[in-house]
Protein backbone atom coordinates (compact mmCIF):
# COMPACT_ATOMS: atom_id res chain seq x y z
CA UNK A 1 0.00 0.00 0.00
CA UNK A 2 1.42 3.48 -0.91
CA UNK A 3 1.45 6.30 1.88
CA UNK A 4 -1.40 8.48 0.07
CA UNK A 5 -3.50 5.18 0.60
CA UNK A 6 -2.33 4.47 3.75
CA UNK A 7 -3.15 7.65 5.10
CA UNK A 8 -6.50 7.78 3.85
CA UNK A 9 -7.23 4.42 5.20
CA UNK A 10 -5.96 5.42 8.41
CA UNK A 11 -8.06 8.42 8.76
CA UNK A 12 -11.53 6.47 7.96
CA UNK A 13 -10.82 3.67 10.85
CA UNK A 14 -11.11 7.44 12.67
CA UNK A 15 -8.83 5.16 16.08
CA UNK A 16 -5.95 8.28 15.71
CA UNK A 17 -2.52 7.51 17.08
CA UNK A 18 -4.30 6.70 20.53
CA UNK A 19 -5.93 3.72 18.71
CA UNK A 20 -2.59 2.83 17.25
CA UNK A 21 -0.56 2.76 20.58
CA UNK A 22 -3.61 1.14 22.10
CA UNK A 23 -3.21 -1.83 19.96
CA UNK A 24 -0.16 -2.42 20.86
CA UNK A 25 1.83 -2.28 17.42
CA UNK A 26 5.06 -3.52 17.28
CA UNK A 27 6.26 -1.88 14.50
CA UNK A 28 6.25 1.91 13.62
CA UNK A 29 3.66 2.42 10.62
CA UNK A 30 5.71 3.49 7.29
CA UNK A 31 3.56 6.37 6.93
CA UNK A 32 5.53 7.84 10.28
CA UNK A 33 8.86 7.61 8.91
CA UNK A 34 10.85 10.21 7.32
CA UNK A 35 13.18 9.67 4.24
CA UNK A 36 15.12 12.79 5.60
CA UNK A 37 15.95 11.50 9.13
CA UNK A 38 17.25 7.92 11.11
CA UNK A 39 14.34 6.10 12.81
CA UNK A 40 15.82 7.22 15.74
CA UNK A 41 13.86 10.43 14.92
CA UNK A 42 10.65 8.93 13.46
CA UNK A 43 8.60 9.65 16.63
CA UNK A 44 9.46 13.21 16.55
CA UNK A 45 6.76 16.12 15.88
CA UNK A 46 8.04 19.67 14.32
CA UNK A 47 6.00 22.09 15.90
CA UNK A 48 -1.30 25.75 15.26
CA UNK A 49 -10.75 37.61 14.95
CA UNK A 50 -11.85 33.92 15.49
CA UNK A 51 -10.21 32.50 18.44
CA UNK A 52 -9.68 28.80 18.41
CA UNK A 53 -7.50 26.45 20.49
CA UNK A 54 -5.94 23.11 19.52
CA UNK A 55 -5.47 20.29 21.88
CA UNK A 56 -3.12 17.90 21.27
CA UNK A 57 -1.49 15.01 23.02
CA UNK A 58 1.58 12.83 21.93
CA UNK A 59 1.35 9.18 23.43
CA UNK A 60 3.90 6.79 24.78
CA UNK A 61 4.85 4.45 21.88
CA UNK A 62 4.86 0.36 23.00
CA UNK A 63 7.76 -0.50 24.90
CA UNK A 64 8.69 -2.97 21.44
CA UNK A 65 9.18 0.59 19.36
CA UNK A 66 11.05 2.48 22.48
CA UNK A 67 13.50 -0.41 22.50
CA UNK A 68 14.65 0.01 18.95
CA UNK A 69 15.14 3.64 19.08
CA UNK A 70 18.29 5.47 19.51
CA UNK A 71 18.35 8.24 22.11
CA UNK A 72 18.25 11.78 20.43
CA UNK A 73 20.80 13.79 19.88
CA UNK A 74 21.78 15.81 23.09
CA UNK A 75 20.42 19.44 22.99
CA UNK A 76 21.30 22.45 25.26
CA UNK A 77 18.42 23.97 27.97
CA UNK A 78 17.87 27.62 27.34
CA UNK A 79 15.63 29.64 29.56
CA UNK A 80 13.71 31.72 26.80
CA UNK A 81 13.10 35.28 28.18
CA UNK A 82 10.47 35.70 30.79
CA UNK A 83 8.05 38.53 30.98
CA UNK A 84 6.16 39.55 34.05
CA UNK A 85 2.72 41.55 33.36
CA UNK A 86 1.71 42.37 36.44
CA UNK A 87 1.66 46.43 36.43
CA UNK A 88 2.23 45.92 32.36
CA UNK A 89 -1.43 44.75 31.40
CA UNK A 90 -4.54 45.56 30.64
CA UNK A 91 -5.33 42.51 33.30
CA UNK A 92 -4.30 44.92 35.85
CA UNK A 93 -6.40 48.33 36.58
CA UNK A 94 -3.23 50.05 38.82
CA UNK A 95 -0.36 49.45 36.13
CA UNK A 96 1.45 52.75 35.59
CA UNK A 97 2.83 54.27 32.48
CA UNK A 98 6.27 53.53 32.88
CA UNK A 99 5.58 49.98 33.67
CA UNK A 100 3.88 49.07 30.77
CA UNK A 101 6.11 50.53 28.37
CA UNK A 102 9.13 48.57 30.50
CA UNK A 103 6.77 45.53 29.59
CA UNK A 104 6.24 46.36 26.03
CA UNK A 105 10.17 46.71 25.73
CA UNK A 106 10.61 43.43 27.06
CA UNK A 107 8.30 42.00 24.57
CA UNK A 108 9.86 43.63 21.33
CA UNK A 109 12.78 42.37 22.49
CA UNK A 110 12.02 38.87 22.97
CA UNK A 111 10.08 39.10 20.31
CA UNK A 112 13.13 40.09 17.91
CA UNK A 113 15.47 37.83 19.59
CA UNK A 114 13.61 34.77 19.78
CA UNK A 115 10.41 34.28 18.44
CA UNK A 116 9.03 32.64 22.16
CA UNK A 117 8.97 33.86 25.21
CA UNK A 118 7.60 33.47 28.69
CA UNK A 119 4.74 35.11 30.46
CA UNK A 120 3.79 35.39 34.68
CA UNK A 121 1.08 37.08 36.19
CA UNK A 122 -1.01 36.71 33.55
CA UNK A 123 -3.96 36.64 35.76
CA UNK A 124 -5.10 32.72 34.80
CA UNK A 125 -4.77 30.41 37.66
CA UNK A 126 -2.42 26.84 38.08
CA UNK A 127 -5.23 25.21 39.32
CA UNK A 128 -7.23 26.00 36.01
CA UNK A 129 -4.52 25.04 33.59
CA UNK A 130 -4.72 21.48 35.69
CA UNK A 131 -8.43 20.94 35.05
CA UNK A 132 -8.32 22.05 31.34
CA UNK A 133 -5.08 19.44 30.87
CA UNK A 134 -6.79 16.75 32.68
CA UNK A 135 -9.83 17.26 30.84
CA UNK A 136 -8.27 16.80 27.51
CA UNK A 137 -6.03 13.85 29.01
CA UNK A 138 -9.64 12.60 30.01
CA UNK A 139 -10.91 12.99 26.60
CA UNK A 140 -7.98 11.17 24.82
CA UNK A 141 -8.30 8.53 27.12
CA UNK A 142 -12.30 7.62 26.97
CA UNK A 143 -13.68 4.58 24.77
CA UNK A 144 -12.53 4.93 21.35
CA UNK A 145 -16.45 4.59 20.34
CA UNK A 146 -16.43 7.40 22.26
CA UNK A 147 -13.96 9.38 20.37
CA UNK A 148 -15.11 8.59 17.13
CA UNK A 149 -18.43 10.42 17.48
CA UNK A 150 -16.28 14.08 16.75
CA UNK A 151 -13.86 12.69 14.85
CA UNK A 152 -13.87 14.77 11.53
CA UNK A 153 -11.75 17.50 9.30
CA UNK A 154 -14.80 19.89 8.50
CA UNK A 155 -13.69 22.91 10.41
CA UNK A 156 -17.00 24.35 9.39
CA UNK A 157 -18.06 22.48 12.97
CA UNK A 158 -17.35 24.16 16.02
CA UNK A 159 -15.77 20.78 17.81
CA UNK A 160 -13.51 18.06 15.77
CA UNK A 161 -11.06 15.54 16.52
CA UNK A 162 -8.58 13.89 14.35
CA UNK A 163 -4.96 12.78 13.88
CA UNK A 164 -2.49 14.88 12.05
CA UNK A 165 -3.39 18.45 10.87
CA UNK A 166 -1.16 17.66 7.94
CA UNK A 167 -1.87 13.93 7.30
CA UNK A 168 -1.87 14.72 3.43
CA UNK A 169 0.20 17.00 2.97
CA UNK A 170 3.03 16.46 5.28
CA UNK A 171 5.95 13.83 4.01
CA UNK A 172 5.91 11.53 7.10
CA UNK A 173 3.07 11.53 9.69
CA UNK A 174 3.54 12.79 13.18
CA UNK A 175 3.02 11.01 16.39
CA UNK A 176 -0.23 13.10 17.80
CA UNK A 177 -4.23 13.39 17.63
CA UNK A 178 -5.74 16.97 17.97
CA UNK A 179 -8.75 18.13 19.42
CA UNK A 180 -9.91 21.73 17.80
CA UNK A 181 -12.85 24.18 19.36
CA UNK A 182 -13.30 27.30 17.84
CA UNK A 183 -14.15 29.27 20.61
CA UNK A 184 -14.99 33.22 19.69
CA UNK A 185 -16.76 34.83 18.56
CA UNK A 186 -19.32 32.26 18.20
CA UNK A 187 -18.98 30.08 21.39
CA UNK A 188 -20.40 26.16 21.16
CA UNK A 189 -23.11 25.46 23.33
CA UNK A 190 -21.72 23.35 26.54
CA UNK A 191 -23.83 20.01 25.45
CA UNK A 192 -22.44 20.20 22.08
CA UNK A 193 -19.11 19.27 23.62
CA UNK A 194 -17.39 16.14 25.10
CA UNK A 195 -18.78 15.79 28.75
CA UNK A 196 -15.48 15.29 29.76
CA UNK A 197 -13.90 18.37 29.37
CA UNK A 198 -16.89 21.02 27.65
CA UNK A 199 -17.58 23.20 30.79
CA UNK A 200 -13.86 23.75 31.78
CA UNK A 201 -12.69 24.10 28.12
CA UNK A 202 -15.24 26.95 28.35
CA UNK A 203 -13.88 28.49 31.02
CA UNK A 204 -10.25 28.14 29.55
CA UNK A 205 -11.56 29.74 26.29
CA UNK A 206 -9.55 33.38 26.58
CA UNK A 207 -6.12 31.44 27.60
CA UNK A 208 -3.50 30.51 25.54
CA UNK A 209 -0.54 27.68 25.06
CA UNK A 210 0.19 25.73 28.57
CA UNK A 211 2.40 23.04 28.33
CA UNK A 212 2.64 19.63 29.98
CA UNK A 213 5.27 18.84 33.05
CA UNK A 214 7.83 17.00 30.07
CA UNK A 215 10.44 18.53 28.72
CA UNK A 216 10.06 18.04 25.29
CA UNK A 217 9.55 21.46 23.74
CA UNK A 218 12.61 22.74 21.75
CA UNK A 219 13.38 26.15 19.83
CA UNK A 220 15.71 26.51 17.51
CA UNK A 221 18.34 29.60 18.17
CA UNK A 222 21.66 30.17 17.62
CA UNK A 223 21.35 27.39 15.06
CA UNK A 224 20.76 24.82 17.56
CA UNK A 225 18.32 23.35 18.98
CA UNK A 226 16.85 23.78 22.44
CA UNK A 227 15.14 22.17 25.49
CA UNK A 228 12.82 24.68 26.94
CA UNK A 229 12.08 23.14 30.56
CA UNK A 230 8.37 24.07 31.22
CA UNK A 231 7.76 26.16 34.54
CA UNK A 232 4.10 25.48 36.31
CA UNK A 233 1.60 28.29 35.78
CA UNK A 234 3.65 29.94 33.20
CA UNK A 235 2.06 30.64 29.48
CA UNK A 236 4.91 30.20 26.27
CA UNK A 237 3.71 32.42 23.76
CA UNK A 238 5.06 31.77 20.41
CA UNK A 239 4.75 35.14 18.09
CA UNK A 240 4.34 32.98 14.46
CA UNK A 241 4.32 33.74 10.68
CA UNK A 242 1.98 36.65 10.46
CA UNK A 243 3.94 38.96 12.81
CA UNK A 244 6.71 37.96 11.45
CA UNK A 245 5.12 38.77 7.88
CA UNK A 246 3.55 42.20 8.87
CA UNK A 247 6.68 42.99 10.92
CA UNK A 248 8.93 42.93 7.68
CA UNK A 249 11.57 40.37 9.88
CA UNK A 250 11.70 42.82 12.46
CA UNK A 251 9.81 39.70 14.97
CA UNK A 252 11.09 36.35 14.32
CA UNK A 253 8.49 33.19 13.50
CA UNK A 254 11.27 30.58 15.75
CA UNK A 255 11.15 27.10 14.27
CA UNK A 256 10.15 24.81 17.09
CA UNK A 257 9.41 21.33 17.38
CA UNK A 258 8.05 18.72 20.23
CA UNK A 259 9.63 15.00 20.42
CA UNK A 260 8.67 12.32 21.54
CA UNK A 261 9.78 11.26 25.23
CA UNK A 262 10.68 8.49 27.34
CA UNK A 263 7.73 9.13 30.41
CA UNK A 264 4.91 6.61 30.57
CA UNK A 265 2.80 9.25 30.33
CA UNK A 266 1.32 11.00 27.08
CA UNK A 267 2.44 14.57 26.51
CA UNK A 268 -0.18 17.22 26.41
CA UNK A 269 -0.54 20.63 24.91
CA UNK A 270 -3.19 23.34 24.45
CA UNK A 271 -2.44 26.16 22.42
CA UNK A 272 -4.54 28.81 21.30
CA UNK A 273 -4.44 30.66 18.18
CA UNK A 274 -6.33 33.97 16.70
CA UNK A 275 -7.48 33.62 13.41
CA UNK A 276 -10.23 35.57 10.43
CA UNK A 277 -9.78 32.16 8.50
CA UNK A 278 -12.93 30.92 10.19
CA UNK A 279 -15.13 34.26 9.24
CA UNK A 280 -13.18 35.59 5.95
CA UNK A 281 -11.85 38.66 6.68
CA UNK A 282 -11.18 41.27 3.18
CA UNK A 283 -8.49 42.88 4.36
CA UNK A 284 -5.34 42.94 2.39
CA UNK A 285 -1.83 42.99 4.93
CA UNK A 286 1.67 43.56 4.12
CA UNK A 287 4.61 44.52 6.31
CA UNK A 288 3.92 47.90 8.02
CA UNK A 289 4.80 50.88 6.29
CA UNK A 290 6.06 52.71 9.21
CA UNK A 291 8.80 49.74 9.54
CA UNK A 292 9.61 50.36 5.71
CA UNK A 293 12.64 52.74 4.11
CA UNK A 294 15.10 52.27 1.92
CA UNK A 295 17.27 50.18 3.81
CA UNK A 296 14.31 48.32 4.89
CA UNK A 297 11.95 47.31 1.78
CA UNK A 298 9.45 45.27 2.16
CA UNK A 299 10.50 41.54 1.71
CA UNK A 300 6.77 40.27 1.48
CA UNK A 301 4.20 41.37 -1.04
CA UNK A 302 0.64 42.03 0.01
CA UNK A 303 -1.74 39.25 0.89
CA UNK A 304 -5.19 38.94 2.34
CA UNK A 305 -6.06 36.62 5.40
CA UNK A 306 -7.82 33.99 3.04
CA UNK A 307 -5.21 33.42 1.35
CA UNK A 308 -2.54 33.42 3.97
CA UNK A 309 -4.72 30.23 5.98
CA UNK A 310 -4.60 29.08 2.94
CA UNK A 311 -1.01 28.53 2.35
CA UNK A 312 -1.10 27.55 6.05
CA UNK A 313 -3.07 24.79 5.59
CA UNK A 314 -2.07 23.92 2.53
CA UNK A 315 1.55 23.20 2.96
CA UNK A 316 3.37 20.53 5.11
CA UNK A 317 3.46 21.92 9.04
CA UNK A 318 7.54 21.45 9.02
CA UNK A 319 8.10 24.19 6.19
CA UNK A 320 7.56 27.93 6.99
CA UNK A 321 4.71 29.38 4.65
CA UNK A 322 6.50 32.99 4.25
CA UNK A 323 8.38 31.46 1.52
CA UNK A 324 5.23 31.47 -0.84
CA UNK A 325 5.10 35.58 0.43
CA UNK A 326 8.38 36.38 -0.37
CA UNK A 327 9.38 39.44 -3.13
Amino acid sequence: MDRSNERKAFDEMKIGVKGLADAGITEIPPMFLSSNVTVSMSLDSSIDTTTYMNFSLRFRAPPTILASLKAPRATQQVNIPTIDLKGGSVHYKDQDLTTRRNVVEQIREASEKWGFFRVTNHGISLELQERMLGGIRGFHEQDLQVRKQFYSRDHTRNFLYYTNVDLFTSASATWRDTVICYTAPDPPRSQDLPAVFGDVMLEYSKEVMSLGQYWRLQVFHDQAWMDVPPAPGDLVINIGDLLQFITNDKFISAEHRVIAHESSEARVSVPCFFTTFKKANPRVYGPIKELLSEDNPPKYRDCSITEFSNIFSSKEITITRLLHLRI
